[in-house]
Protein backbone atom coordinates (compact mmCIF):
# COMPACT_ATOMS: atom_id res chain seq x y z
CA UNK A 1 0.00 0.00 0.00
CA UNK A 2 3.09 2.69 0.81
CA UNK A 3 4.28 2.27 -2.67
CA UNK A 4 0.61 2.32 -4.13
CA UNK A 5 0.47 5.55 -2.43
CA UNK A 6 3.53 7.10 -3.45
CA UNK A 7 2.98 6.24 -7.02
CA UNK A 8 -0.56 7.36 -6.93
CA UNK A 9 0.74 10.85 -5.38
CA UNK A 10 3.53 10.77 -8.39
CA UNK A 11 1.05 10.40 -11.10
CA UNK A 12 -1.44 13.23 -9.71
CA UNK A 13 1.44 15.56 -9.95
CA UNK A 14 2.77 14.14 -13.58
CA UNK A 15 -0.79 14.49 -14.67
CA UNK A 16 -1.76 17.91 -13.21
CA UNK A 17 1.75 19.34 -14.42
CA UNK A 18 1.04 18.21 -17.91
CA UNK A 19 -2.77 19.03 -18.04
CA UNK A 20 -2.19 22.75 -16.81
CA UNK A 21 0.90 22.78 -19.90
CA UNK A 22 -1.59 21.77 -22.18
CA UNK A 23 -3.95 24.52 -21.12
CA UNK A 24 -1.84 27.02 -21.69
CA UNK A 25 -0.80 25.98 -25.21
CA UNK A 26 -4.65 26.05 -25.94
CA UNK A 27 -5.33 28.97 -24.57
CA UNK A 28 -2.24 30.81 -26.19
CA UNK A 29 -3.19 29.07 -29.29
CA UNK A 30 -7.05 30.90 -29.03
CA UNK A 31 -5.59 34.47 -28.16
CA UNK A 32 -3.22 33.72 -31.48
CA UNK A 33 -6.52 32.71 -33.50
CA UNK A 34 -8.96 35.84 -32.99
CA UNK A 35 -5.99 38.31 -33.11
CA UNK A 36 -5.52 36.81 -36.32
CA UNK A 37 -1.73 35.72 -35.57
CA UNK A 38 -1.89 31.95 -36.29
CA UNK A 39 -4.26 30.31 -38.86
CA UNK A 40 -7.03 27.45 -38.06
CA UNK A 41 -5.41 24.35 -39.91
CA UNK A 42 -1.89 25.33 -37.65
CA UNK A 43 -3.78 26.15 -34.84
CA UNK A 44 -5.81 22.82 -34.79
CA UNK A 45 -2.28 20.69 -35.52
CA UNK A 46 -0.26 22.45 -32.87
CA UNK A 47 -3.95 21.22 -30.59
CA UNK A 48 -3.68 17.97 -31.51
CA UNK A 49 -0.04 17.43 -31.21
CA UNK A 50 0.45 19.20 -28.28
CA UNK A 51 -0.66 15.96 -25.15
CA UNK A 52 1.81 13.71 -27.01
CA UNK A 53 4.42 16.33 -26.49
CA UNK A 54 4.01 15.95 -22.62
CA UNK A 55 2.89 11.83 -22.78
CA UNK A 56 6.77 10.65 -21.88
CA UNK A 57 5.56 13.09 -18.58
CA UNK A 58 2.53 11.45 -18.17
CA UNK A 59 4.59 8.07 -18.96
CA UNK A 60 7.66 8.52 -15.92
CA UNK A 61 4.57 7.70 -13.75
CA UNK A 62 4.06 4.35 -14.87
CA UNK A 63 7.90 4.09 -15.11
CA UNK A 64 7.98 5.07 -11.34
CA UNK A 65 5.41 2.38 -10.60
CA UNK A 66 6.67 -0.31 -11.82
CA UNK A 67 10.25 0.61 -10.35
CA UNK A 68 8.77 0.89 -7.00
CA UNK A 69 7.19 -2.35 -7.32
CA UNK A 70 10.88 -3.81 -8.01
CA UNK A 71 12.94 -1.84 -5.85
CA UNK A 72 9.79 -3.57 -2.89
CA UNK A 73 9.90 -6.79 -4.41
CA UNK A 74 13.64 -6.80 -4.66
CA UNK A 75 13.53 -6.02 -0.94
CA UNK A 76 11.85 -8.82 -0.02
CA UNK A 77 13.32 -11.19 -1.84
CA UNK A 78 16.55 -10.04 -0.24
CA UNK A 79 15.17 -10.82 3.00
CA UNK A 80 14.37 -14.09 1.76
CA UNK A 81 17.73 -14.85 1.14
CA UNK A 82 18.98 -13.79 4.20
CA UNK A 83 16.96 -16.28 5.85
CA UNK A 84 19.23 -19.49 6.84
CA UNK A 85 17.63 -22.60 4.92
CA UNK A 86 18.48 -25.81 5.90
CA UNK A 87 18.95 -28.32 3.21
CA UNK A 88 16.94 -31.70 3.07
CA UNK A 89 18.97 -34.87 2.67
CA UNK A 90 17.23 -37.39 0.84
CA UNK A 91 16.90 -40.48 3.11
CA UNK A 92 16.82 -44.10 0.57
CA UNK A 93 13.44 -46.35 1.59
CA UNK A 94 12.22 -48.32 -0.23
CA UNK A 95 8.69 -48.03 -0.71
CA UNK A 96 7.82 -50.51 -3.41
CA UNK A 97 6.26 -53.04 -1.48
CA UNK A 98 3.96 -51.38 0.33
CA UNK A 99 1.12 -53.20 1.64
CA UNK A 100 -1.05 -49.91 3.51
CA UNK A 101 -1.36 -46.63 3.75
CA UNK A 102 -2.86 -44.79 6.90
CA UNK A 103 -2.94 -41.18 7.51
CA UNK A 104 -4.50 -38.94 10.82
CA UNK A 105 -7.32 -37.00 11.11
CA UNK A 106 -6.95 -34.17 8.49
CA UNK A 107 -9.12 -30.75 8.20
CA UNK A 108 -8.81 -27.69 6.50
CA UNK A 109 -10.48 -24.34 7.35
CA UNK A 110 -12.01 -22.51 3.81
CA UNK A 111 -12.64 -19.06 4.34
CA UNK A 112 -16.28 -18.29 4.39
CA UNK A 113 -17.05 -21.72 4.75
CA UNK A 114 -17.38 -24.67 7.34
CA UNK A 115 -14.14 -26.51 8.07
CA UNK A 116 -13.80 -29.65 6.25
CA UNK A 117 -12.55 -32.82 8.02
CA UNK A 118 -11.58 -36.49 7.14
CA UNK A 119 -11.04 -38.70 9.56
CA UNK A 120 -7.96 -40.96 9.77
CA UNK A 121 -7.78 -44.18 7.88
CA UNK A 122 -6.13 -47.14 6.70
CA UNK A 123 -5.89 -48.49 3.36
CA UNK A 124 -4.31 -51.58 1.97
CA UNK A 125 -2.91 -53.06 -0.86
CA UNK A 126 -6.31 -54.86 -3.09
CA UNK A 127 -8.32 -52.27 -2.18
CA UNK A 128 -9.59 -49.11 -4.19
CA UNK A 129 -10.73 -46.01 -1.35
CA UNK A 130 -13.04 -43.66 -2.64
CA UNK A 131 -12.86 -40.08 -1.05
CA UNK A 132 -15.76 -38.18 -1.63
CA UNK A 133 -16.84 -34.70 -1.17
CA UNK A 134 -18.20 -31.62 -2.90
CA UNK A 135 -16.11 -28.94 -4.92
CA UNK A 136 -14.17 -26.70 -2.92
CA UNK A 137 -13.85 -29.07 0.35
CA UNK A 138 -9.85 -29.83 -0.06
CA UNK A 139 -10.04 -32.78 -1.47
CA UNK A 140 -7.03 -32.15 -3.47
CA UNK A 141 -5.18 -30.12 -1.07
CA UNK A 142 -5.58 -33.69 0.81
CA UNK A 143 -4.26 -35.58 -2.29
CA UNK A 144 -1.21 -33.50 -1.70
CA UNK A 145 -0.94 -34.45 1.93
CA UNK A 146 -1.34 -37.74 0.41
CA UNK A 147 1.81 -37.09 -1.21
CA UNK A 148 3.87 -35.87 1.04
CA UNK A 149 3.91 -32.28 0.07
CA UNK A 150 2.11 -30.21 2.36
CA UNK A 151 2.31 -32.60 5.48
CA UNK A 152 -0.59 -31.94 7.00
CA UNK A 153 -1.23 -34.63 9.12
CA UNK A 154 1.03 -37.56 9.35
CA UNK A 155 0.79 -39.67 6.52
CA UNK A 156 2.45 -43.83 7.16
CA UNK A 157 3.42 -46.66 5.06
CA UNK A 158 3.96 -49.41 6.87
CA UNK A 159 3.85 -47.72 9.63
CA UNK A 160 6.98 -45.44 8.32
CA UNK A 161 5.95 -41.46 8.12
CA UNK A 162 6.51 -40.03 4.96
CA UNK A 163 8.62 -37.16 5.90
CA UNK A 164 10.59 -34.31 3.20
CA UNK A 165 13.28 -36.49 4.01
CA UNK A 166 11.75 -39.74 2.52
CA UNK A 167 9.43 -37.72 -0.21
CA UNK A 168 11.92 -38.93 -3.02
CA UNK A 169 11.68 -42.72 -2.52
CA UNK A 170 7.73 -42.36 -1.66
CA UNK A 171 7.06 -40.45 -4.85
CA UNK A 172 9.27 -43.47 -6.96
CA UNK A 173 6.28 -45.75 -5.48
CA UNK A 174 3.04 -43.55 -6.16
CA UNK A 175 1.57 -42.78 -9.32
CA UNK A 176 -0.50 -39.67 -9.43
CA UNK A 177 -2.97 -38.01 -11.64
CA UNK A 178 -4.02 -34.46 -10.67
CA UNK A 179 -7.16 -32.92 -11.26
CA UNK A 180 -6.34 -30.43 -14.17
CA UNK A 181 -3.36 -32.66 -15.90
CA UNK A 182 -0.40 -30.77 -17.33
CA UNK A 183 1.70 -32.59 -19.69
CA UNK A 184 5.10 -30.89 -20.76
CA UNK A 185 5.48 -29.75 -24.16
CA UNK A 186 6.41 -32.31 -26.67
CA UNK A 187 4.77 -35.22 -28.46
CA UNK A 188 2.82 -38.22 -26.80
CA UNK A 189 5.41 -40.59 -27.10
CA UNK A 190 7.53 -37.78 -25.12
CA UNK A 191 5.22 -38.11 -22.20
CA UNK A 192 5.81 -41.47 -21.70
CA UNK A 193 10.05 -41.51 -22.48
CA UNK A 194 10.33 -38.77 -19.71
CA UNK A 195 9.99 -41.51 -17.50
CA UNK A 196 12.29 -44.23 -18.71
CA UNK A 197 13.57 -44.10 -22.19
CA UNK A 198 13.56 -47.87 -22.44
CA UNK A 199 9.65 -47.54 -22.55
CA UNK A 200 8.75 -48.62 -26.50
CA UNK A 201 6.17 -47.19 -28.57
CA UNK A 202 3.92 -50.99 -27.97
CA UNK A 203 4.19 -50.12 -24.15
CA UNK A 204 3.12 -47.02 -24.82
CA UNK A 205 -0.29 -48.04 -26.83
CA UNK A 206 -1.04 -50.56 -24.80
CA UNK A 207 -1.48 -48.62 -21.54
CA UNK A 208 -3.50 -46.05 -23.49
CA UNK A 209 -5.47 -48.71 -24.77
CA UNK A 210 -6.36 -49.80 -21.15
CA UNK A 211 -7.43 -46.05 -20.65
CA UNK A 212 -9.94 -46.51 -23.57
CA UNK A 213 -7.59 -44.20 -25.99
CA UNK A 214 -7.11 -46.08 -29.43
CA UNK A 215 -3.70 -44.92 -31.01
CA UNK A 216 -6.03 -44.22 -34.29
CA UNK A 217 -7.85 -41.62 -32.43
CA UNK A 218 -4.78 -39.31 -31.99
CA UNK A 219 -4.29 -36.80 -35.03
CA UNK A 220 -0.61 -38.35 -35.32
CA UNK A 221 -0.95 -41.01 -33.33
CA UNK A 222 2.02 -41.14 -30.65
CA UNK A 223 3.33 -37.96 -32.56
CA UNK A 224 0.61 -36.00 -31.97
CA UNK A 225 1.69 -32.63 -29.81
CA UNK A 226 0.62 -31.76 -26.59
CA UNK A 227 1.00 -28.13 -25.26
CA UNK A 228 1.69 -27.37 -21.49
CA UNK A 229 -1.78 -27.71 -19.95
CA UNK A 230 -5.43 -28.58 -21.00
CA UNK A 231 -5.79 -28.47 -24.56
CA UNK A 232 -4.42 -24.84 -24.98
CA UNK A 233 -1.49 -25.39 -28.23
CA UNK A 234 -2.14 -28.95 -28.27
CA UNK A 235 -3.76 -31.65 -30.85
CA UNK A 236 -5.44 -33.43 -27.91
CA UNK A 237 -9.31 -33.06 -26.19
CA UNK A 238 -9.10 -32.55 -22.58
CA UNK A 239 -10.75 -36.39 -21.99
CA UNK A 240 -7.53 -37.71 -24.08
CA UNK A 241 -4.74 -35.38 -21.91
CA UNK A 242 -6.46 -37.24 -18.94
CA UNK A 243 -6.31 -40.79 -20.46
CA UNK A 244 -2.97 -40.20 -21.54
CA UNK A 245 -2.16 -38.14 -18.00
CA UNK A 246 -3.43 -41.66 -16.43
CA UNK A 247 -1.79 -43.86 -18.95
CA UNK A 248 1.03 -42.63 -17.86
CA UNK A 249 0.87 -43.10 -14.58
CA UNK A 250 0.20 -46.68 -15.21
CA UNK A 251 2.98 -47.74 -17.00
CA UNK A 252 5.34 -47.97 -14.99
CA UNK A 253 3.04 -50.24 -12.18
CA UNK A 254 3.23 -48.36 -9.32
CA UNK A 255 2.66 -49.87 -5.90
CA UNK A 256 0.32 -46.67 -4.80
CA UNK A 257 -1.95 -44.70 -7.14
CA UNK A 258 -3.65 -41.45 -6.54
CA UNK A 259 -6.71 -40.39 -8.92
CA UNK A 260 -7.95 -36.39 -8.37
CA UNK A 261 -11.06 -36.18 -10.51
CA UNK A 262 -10.32 -39.39 -12.99
CA UNK A 263 -13.28 -39.42 -14.26
CA UNK A 264 -13.73 -35.48 -15.64
CA UNK A 265 -13.95 -34.18 -19.22
CA UNK A 266 -14.80 -38.19 -19.62
CA UNK A 267 -18.55 -39.32 -21.39
CA UNK A 268 -20.35 -42.27 -19.31
CA UNK A 269 -18.63 -44.92 -21.19
CA UNK A 270 -15.08 -43.65 -20.85
CA UNK A 271 -15.79 -43.10 -17.34
CA UNK A 272 -17.07 -46.97 -16.76
CA UNK A 273 -13.84 -48.03 -18.76
CA UNK A 274 -11.13 -46.30 -16.26
CA UNK A 275 -13.25 -46.97 -13.46
CA UNK A 276 -13.01 -50.55 -14.17
CA UNK A 277 -9.59 -50.09 -14.89
CA UNK A 278 -8.64 -48.83 -11.87
CA UNK A 279 -11.23 -51.33 -9.97
CA UNK A 280 -8.43 -54.00 -11.86
CA UNK A 281 -5.21 -52.47 -10.96
CA UNK A 282 -6.29 -52.48 -7.21
CA UNK A 283 -7.48 -56.09 -7.42
CA UNK A 284 -4.05 -56.99 -8.80
CA UNK A 285 -2.81 -55.86 -5.20
CA UNK A 286 -2.17 -52.25 -5.44
CA UNK A 287 -3.29 -49.28 -3.47
CA UNK A 288 -5.84 -47.15 -5.45
CA UNK A 289 -7.13 -44.16 -3.80
CA UNK A 290 -9.50 -42.01 -6.29
CA UNK A 291 -10.63 -38.72 -5.38
CA UNK A 292 -14.17 -37.70 -6.44
CA UNK A 293 -17.26 -35.78 -5.85
CA UNK A 294 -18.84 -37.71 -9.18
CA UNK A 295 -21.22 -40.26 -7.06
CA UNK A 296 -22.13 -42.40 -9.96
CA UNK A 297 -18.52 -44.11 -10.33
CA UNK A 298 -19.25 -45.66 -6.91
CA UNK A 299 -20.74 -49.44 -6.60
CA UNK A 300 -22.02 -50.91 -3.41
CA UNK A 301 -19.54 -51.96 -1.07
CA UNK A 302 -17.07 -49.58 -1.54
CA UNK A 303 -14.54 -48.44 1.19
CA UNK A 304 -15.68 -44.81 1.05
CA UNK A 305 -14.43 -41.54 3.03
CA UNK A 306 -16.29 -38.35 3.37
CA UNK A 307 -15.47 -35.25 3.90
CA UNK A 308 -17.72 -33.95 6.96
CA UNK A 309 -18.29 -30.14 8.18
CA UNK A 310 -16.93 -29.59 11.46
CA UNK A 311 -17.08 -25.75 13.13
CA UNK A 312 -17.25 -23.06 11.55
CA UNK A 313 -14.44 -21.23 10.03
Amino acid sequence: MKVLRISFLSALALELCATISVALIAVSIGLRLVDGHIGFTASLAILILAPEVYFPLRNAASLFHASADGTEAFAQLSEIAKQRRVAVVDEVIDFSSTSAIQWSEWSVDIPGRARTVILGETVKSGDIFFIVGESGVGKSSFALNLLGVNNQSSVMADGVEITPERRTSWFKSVGWVPQNPALAPGDVAHQFRTLSSTISDIDIEQALSRCGLEIGELPQGLATPIGFSGEAGSCASGGQIRKIALARSLITNPRVLIADEPTADLDDKSSHLIMNELRKYAAAGAIVICITHDRSVLQAGDVIARFEKSVNA
